[in-house]
């Protein structure tokens, strides 16, 4: 036989002694609110007390509490607190966990609560910003792709970017708030990214930035002067030294399995030490490792976040993903 949980008194700030009904949970934990309050905020509630029966005679029915109505809800008292904090003129709850959250956006949409988009948004950009690990932003993605806020999910798109795209883990909970579309639209992101970033790297059309890299400057003698580059080159035509080759397609594996653009200046040489000693012996080499590696990166930094920002076209679909994720979100908020 399960036993009747013993009911008992939320405290402040919902325990005003002229409230005029009680909420109880599921818990049975009792709230004592204004119906004014509840019915200003929520639709929901306004159309629940609307149709309220009249008060029975009876004061001992366990309808009623001190004379006040009770309703039962369905949410459990931790769920009750959170949400009724947005509704009353109290500060909003701090909420650092996206569960905590999830349970919010559901009340929210169940009792038909409008007009906190805004915070939401704000609330959940602040959980991306502290989840160093990736460990809630895949729960942050679900939330924004199913309540509808496009801004959210796209920052936790380009967040799962950061150390290897698998480290975003999803919940079967979370899972269930995606459609398919948007768990593909976030895949095709990823993908792409990773491919644009190594190609990035790889690339030797640095035409407007032979002033930071290594080797025989290809430009016109009497534009620049000459780099005494003693190092082994790539080949007669492409005068990038061998070293710095190795350098770059080390530098687009590692790319190619974390691709958010703060991963390029997180990057660390994997080059042969017989190479790299030869690199420190070449003047010009030497000089570039210790003056322009640095500005190097932050170049290729910006040149990567450009790619991610140009708008989906056909040779660049990376930015189109997303404009296509916000398509499958729902038209307005909650």
């Amino acid at each position: 036989m399960t036993a009747v949980p013993e009911i008992r008194e939320f405290g402040a700030p919902f325990d005003d002694h002229d409230a005029d009904v009680v909420l109880r949970s599921s818990d049975a934990v009792d709230f004592h609110v204004y119906k004014a309050i509840l019915k200003k905020g929520s639709r929901g509630f306004a159309d629940m007390f609307a149709a309220q029966p009249i008060p029975p005679t009876d004061p001992s029915s366990p309808e009623f509490k001190d004379g006040l109505p009770i309703i039962p809800l369905s949410e459990t008292s931790h769920t009750l607190n959170l949400f009724l904090q947005f509704l009353y003129p109290v500060p909003n709850p701090q909420i650092i966990d996206p569960n905590d959250m999830a349970l919010v956006l559901d009340a929210f949409r169940k009792y038909v609560v409008e007009g906190y988009a805004k915070t939401i948004e704000l609330m959940l950009l602040e959980i991306l910003d502290g989840d160093k690990y990736l460990v809630k932003t895949g729960k942050v993605y679900a939330l924004a792709c199913c309540y509808g806020l496009p801004r959210v999910a796209k920052v936790a798109a380009m967040n799962s970017l950061q150390y290897s795209c698998s480290a975003l883990s999803f919940t079967d909970d979370d899972i269930s708030l995606l459609t398919t579309r948007q768990y593909h639209a976030l895949i095709q992101f990823q993908s792409r990214c990773k491919r644009v970033a190594r190609n990035e790297a790889q690339r030797r059309d640095w035409d407007e930035d032979y002033d930071v890299l290594p080797g025989i400057d290809p430009r016109p003698l009497e534009d620049v002067p000459l780099r005494e580059c003693k190092c082994e080159w790539v080949d007669e035509e492409d005068t990038t030294p061998t070293w710095f080759a190795v350098y770059l397609n080390g530098f687009a594996n590692y790319l190619a399995q974390n691709p958010h653009p703060s991963e390029v200046l997180a990057y660390r040489p994997s080059v042969p030490k017989d190479m790299w000693e030869s690199a420190l012996n070449c003047p010009a080499c030497r000089l570039f490792i210790q003056d322009g590696l640095a500005q190097f990166k932050r170049r290729l930094q910006r040149r990567i976040q450009k790619r991610y920002n140009e708008s989906g076209t056909r040779k660049n679909k990376v930015n189109g993903d997303l404009t296509s994720l916000e398509k499958t979100l729902p038209a307005q908020p909650f």
